[in-house]
């Protein structure tokens, strides 16, 4: 902060001038982000999967299993990525 051309600074102390303990967290701290991330991403696919199988039957009138065939190899990508990535 500048007053009449000077630059001023204001130092702020603690009433207590004891030093805050350190805090130490164990395990890992990102852990519970990569959970959240991977369940909010299967609950997507199995809804996105699910209406594309009502999708398959209705609109394109495919039989169950060939629908059916169609989704299952649609979600092989995303879980040879996920066991990919857990080896690396």
């Amino acid at each position: 902060m500048e007053f009449n051309g000077k630059e001023t600074h204001k130092v702020i102390t603690l009433e207590n001038s004891e030093e805050e303990p350190e805090i130490n967290y164990r395990g890992w701290k990102s852990m519970p982000f990569i959970i959240g991330n991977e369940t909010f991403e299967k609950l997507g696919a199995i809804g996105t999967l699910s209406n594309l199988l009502i999708y398959l039957t209705t609109v394109f009138n495919m039989k169950s299993i060939t629908a059916a065939t169609i989704v299952n190899v649609s979600m092989a990508p995303p879980t040879l990525v996920l066991w990919l990535g857990l080896y690396l």
